[in-house]
């Protein structure tokens, strides 16, 4: 069995952990806020490491973990100003890292249809784009990673748009972000004209399939250095799970 560090106890560490050991992880170690993380890593020696903290922590662990030589793999969003500082400190370092917005792979196929969807609708200007997020009120970054993913797919084929927003202002791609109750993770694009709206949308029922996918790249980064974005490598790592 794979020895599995978890880096963040909250909502999706206890998922990943409750579906480590039926896809042949053990847990080697929790680590949260109150554990030394360098100390637990020498002392528990985990194959790799899965870490869903906060936007104050993630870079600290992932440099971390590239120090002691350990694979990881990330969840953390609301820290996009800092991926390239940590891409370039892993492959100095020749460090294992995997990040990601979002580990789902429904979400990721629906990049991937959206990127399409895109390519067809920017041609008619009678329907105007918009994108809406929401998530349970606990969850701290505004918008969320993967709206911000969907966004920049967006505006790569929306030349019109030079940045997001999270206000209707000229020139940004809006992004109505809410926050209610126990909202699992709802992601909606909107190409809407004065006459009709389509809608193209994915909804989450559980983080299982989040905990899944992080516990799949796990695998993957195990054997492949450098720093990758999951949506660039999920089919090379779930055809890998598949087989496993």
């Amino acid at each position: 069995m794979i020895k599995l560090a978890i880096i963040g106890y909250g909502k999706m560490g206890k998922e990943i952990e409750n579906c480590a050991k039926d896809l042949d992880f053990s847990i080697a170690c929790i680590i949260d806020k109150d554990n030394n993380l360098r100390n637990d890593i020498i002392r528990y020696k985990p194959n790799v490491a899965i870490e869903f903290t906060n936007a104050d922590a993630v870079v600290n662990n992932i440099k971390t973990c590239v120090d002691m030589n350990l694979p990881v793999v990330s969840g953390t969003t609301g820290w996009d100003k800092n991926i390239d500082e940590v891409k370039n400190y892993t492959i100095r370092n020749n460090g294992n890292v995997l990040w990601g917005s979002n580990f789902n792979i429904g979400v990721n196929l629906w990049f991937d249809f959206l990127n399409e969807l895109a390519c067809i609708m920017k041609n008619y200007d009678l329907y105007k784009v918009e994108l809406e997020e929401i998530h349970h009120i606990h969850k701290l970054d505004k918008p969320s990673g993967t709206a911000i993913q969907a966004a920049n797919i967006l505006m790569k084929q929306y030349l019109i748009f030079k940045n997001w927003s999270l206000d209707h202002t000229e020139d940004t791609l809006h992004i109505n972000s809410i926050r209610q109750g126990e909202e699992v993770g709802t992601h909606r694009v909107i190409f809407k004209s004065p006459y009709d709206q389509i809608s193209f949308e994915h909804k989450s029922f559980s983080r299982k399939a989040l905990a899944v996918g992080a516990l799949a790249g796990a695998k993957w980064i195990i054997d492949n250095a450098g720093f990758f974005i999951f949506h660039d490598v999920y089919q090379s790592v779930f055809e890998k799970f598949n087989k496993a």
